[in-house]
């Protein structure tokens, strides 16, 4: 559970972390980043109610994101 309070701090060690790895190592990130993706892709499609709306969705966002150019 996120504590709303701490967004916003979160975000910006998230931002430092973020350059910091890039500056050192950029193949790191590289590789966290489709994990990362897919890791926020299962938390949102999770608070979907319906089960089979839940299925369909996923296999949907799935292709929208790999479809989709950075």
């Amino acid at each position: 559970m996120v504590r709303k309070e701490k967004v916003f701090g979160s975000i910006i060690v998230l931002f430092i972390a973020g350059y910091v790895i890039t500056a050192i190592k950029p193949y790191i990130l590289v590789g966290l980043f489709p994990a990362m993706i897919l890791w926020l892709v299962q938390l949102n499609v999770g608070k979907i109610n319906a089960k089979t709306l839940r299925v369909l969705a996923i296999p949907f966002v799935m292709l929208v994101g790999i479809d989709s150019p950075i």
